[in-house]
């Protein structure tokens, strides 16, 4: 998915979609608030001033600087934000990266009307959902919520 791309797709998302993708995005796939660097791109065509959603692995990441939380958004904070909520793939990998599949026997299956339904051993996860990536999504928030979950960093 190239940066057009993403910016289109960021446009066009519910709030709710936004909001599940943003969570996804920060607690399990290392995204944070970040601003550019006034030094590196001050005067570039790239450069737009406030405060927007990256990765430590995007290609300019080297001119980010950890953002100001009381620091405005940029006109386009979520254009490099990943749309796990619509992208059934990238749902599935946060999934992993989440635990939520290695060694715990969570079962996903799907009924005849569409509803797809994750559900662990335990039942300390289940969810419903039309859509397999939100169901993938909401899913691996529940499961890093869980009491005896460990650290984010553990995740990784």
């Amino acid at each position: 998915m190239n940066a057009k791309d993403e910016s289109r797709n960021a446009a066009q998302r519910s709030d709710a979609e936004l909001h599940l993708d943003l969570e996804i995005a920060l607690r399990i796939e290392e995204y944070t608030w970040v601003e550019w660097h006034p030094a590196g791109l001050g005067h570039t065509p790239l450069y737009e001033g406030g405060r927007f959603v990256g990765h430590p692995g995007d290609m300019l990441a080297h001119h980010y600087v950890p953002a100001d939380p009381g620091a405005p958004l940029a006109p386009q904070p979520y254009r490099r934000l990943p749309g796990y909520s619509a992208d059934t793939g990238l749902a599935f990998r946060a999934a992993e990266r989440a635990g939520i599949f290695a060694g715990h026997g969570a079962r996903l299956s799907a009924s005849d009307t569409g509803t797809w339904t994750l559900v662990t051993p335990d039942a300390r996860v289940r969810v419903e959902d039309d859509s397999l990536p939100r169901l993938l999504c909401r899913a691996s928030l529940l499961w890093i919520d869980r009491p005896d979950a460990p650290q984010a960093d553990e995740c990784r």
